[in-house]
C-alpha cells in the first residue's frame, strides 16, 4: 500500500498575478466553501455536487493535483491523504483521497474511478461471478465468511454486491477508515506521518476542529467505491459516529453494485435511501451495467438526469427521475458494442446527427442499443454539474 500526504497551497501560491476572487482574481471558486457546506445541512445542493464533480474527475490524476484542485475551488490549504493498493493477481486497483479542509470541519472522501489505460481497472469492472460477496443484514444474520453467509452465496440468496467493486473498496479502507477517525477527533489527517512533523505541517495542524461534514463521491468505478463506503458505514453500528457526519454521497456515472435484495438492505438506512444522489449523464451506458448476462443489479439512491449536450446556459442541467431507479440494466449485449462505437460516431457531425434520430426511434429504445461510453466523460459531468454563473476550476468561463 502506498500512502501520501499532500499540503494544499495558498491561493496566491496557485495564481499569483491575479490573487483572490475578491480581487478580480478567479480563486476561490466558492470563496465561502467551508462555512457554506457546514451550513447547509443534509440533503443536496448544487455548490456540493460541483465540488464533488470536479473532485471525482480529478481524483484520475496526482495528489498534487488533487488538492490543488481543492484549493481552487475553496479548500485552501487542505490537507489530502492519498491510499493507493494495486495487486494484479486479484484484480485490484484501488486508489482514495480522502481530504480534509485548514479548519478541519469539512472533508471529501474521494474514490478514484477505472483508468482508461489499465487493464487492471477494466477486469476489476468485469470481475463480477463467481465471488459475490454476500453482505450481512439488518436482521442480525451472520456476517461474511460465517457459514451461513456462505450458504447464501452459494444458493445466490441473500444480499450480493459485485466482487470486484467490493474487493477494490475493501483494500485501503482501513487506511481510509484511520484518517476519518483522526477528523473526527479534531486532529491532523498527517498526524503520525514525516510530514506531520515539519514545521509547516505543525502550524498547518493548529486549531483544527472536530469534523462536521464528510462529503461521499466519485466517478464510474470510484463512484461504486463511494456507494459501497456509504454502505459500510450506514450498515454497521461501529461507525455510527462517521455517518452522522455524512451529508451526501454523490456519484457521477456510477454503475450498479448490488442486487434487489443488497438494495433492499440499502433501503432501510435513511442515509442510503435519501442522501446517495446518482447523476446519469445523457447516453452513459456505465449506468446500465452489469448487463442482465452478468445477473440481477439494480440501483440504490436517488438519480439526477442530465439532457446530452446541455447549453451551458440552461439554469438546471441535473432532472430530478419520477422514481429511484430510473436507469436498469442493459438488456443486449451488443449495446455495449454500440456504446463503444459512439467515441467515433461523435467526431463525425453527419453520423451524429444520423445516431441522435435513431435512438429517438422505438427500436433504438426498447433494444438497447442506444447507449454511448463517450457521454461518460468526466468532462461533461463537470460541465452539467457547474451552476450557472459560478466559474470553473481553472477560474474562467
Amino acid at each position: 500500500m502506498h500512502t501520501e500526504r499532500t499540503q494544499g497551497a495558498t491561493y496566491t501560491k496557485i495564481r499569483p498575478f491575479k490573487g483572490k476572487a475578491a480581487d478580480g482574481g478567479g480563486f476561490p471558486v466558492y470563496p465561502n466553501l467551508v462555512k457554506d457546506l457546514v451550513g447547509q445541512g443534509a440533503g443536496y445542493h448544487e455548490q456540493a455536487a460541483h465540488v464533488c464533480a470536479v473532485l471525482s474527475a480529478w481524483a484520475y490524476s496526482e495528489p498534487k493535483t488533487v488538492a490543488m484542485m481543492a484549493v481552487r475551488l475553496g479548500l485552501e490549504q487542505n490537507r489530502c491523504r492519498s491510499i493507493t493498493l494495486d495487486n494484479d493477481t486479484m484484480f485490484v486497483c484501488s486508489s482514495a483521497f480522502l481530504i480534509q479542509s485548514k479548519c478541519g470541519r469539512v472533508a471529501f472522501l474521494v474514490y478514484r474511478g477505472t483508468e482508461p489505460t489499465n487493464l487492471i481497472n477494466w477486469l476489476t469492472d468485469i470481475d463480477i461471478s463467481p465471488a459475490t460477496i454476500a453482505v450481512p443484514t439488518t436482521a442480525g444474520s451472520a456476517p461474511p465468511g460465517s457459514s451461513a453467509a456462505e450458504k447464501r452465496a452459494r444458493t445466490k440468496e441473500g444480499p450480493h454486491v459485485h466482487g470486484g467493486f467490493y474487493r477494490n473498496q475493501r483494500a485501503t479502507w482501513f487506511d481510509v477508515a484511520q484518517g476519518i477517525r483522526l477528523a473526527l477527533e479534531g486532529r491532523s489527517i498527517f498526524e503520525g506521518t514525516s510530514e506531520a512533523d515539519t514545521d509547516e505541517g505543525r502550524e498547518a495542524a493548529k486549531d483544527i476542529k472536530p469534523l462536521e461534514a464528510l462529503y461521499i463521491t466519485g466517478h464510474s468505478l470510484g463512484g461504486a467505491m463511494a456507494a459501497l463506503a456509504a454502505f459500510r458505514v450506514a450498515s454497521d453500528p461501529s461507525y455510527a459516529s462517521v455517518v452522522a457526519k455524512v451529508r451526501a454521497v454523490y456519484t457521477f456515472g456510477q454503475p450498479m453494485i448490488g442486487n434487489a435484495a443488497f438494495v433492499s438492505e440499502c433501503d432501510k438506512h435513511e442515509v442510503l435511501r435519501e442522501h446517495v444522489y446518482r447523476h446519469v449523464y445523457g447516453n452513459d451506458v456505465v449506468p446500465a451495467l452489469p448487463p442482465t448476462a452478468a445477473g440481477d443489479f439494480q440501483h440504490f439512491g436517488k438519480q439526477l438526469s442530465s439532457r446530452k449536450h446541455e447549453p451551458q446556459s440552461a439554469s438546471k442541467r441535473w432532472q430530478w427521475g419520477p422514481s429511484r431507479n430510473v436507469t436498469t440494466q442493459l438488456r443486449s449485449l451488443p449495446g455495449i458494442a454500440t456504446a463503444a462505437s459512439d467515441f467515433w460516431i461523435e467526431q463525425i457531425p453527419q453520423l451524429k446527427k444520423v445516431a441522435d434520430l435513431a435512438r429517438h426511434t422505438p427500436f433504438v429504445r426498447s433494444s438497447g442499443l442506444g447507449y454511448s461510453f463517450y457521454d461518460h466523460s468526466t468532462t461533461y459531468y463537470i460541465e452539467s454539474s457547474q451552476p450557472v454563473g459560478v466559474l470553473s476550476e481553472f477560474g474562467d468561463f
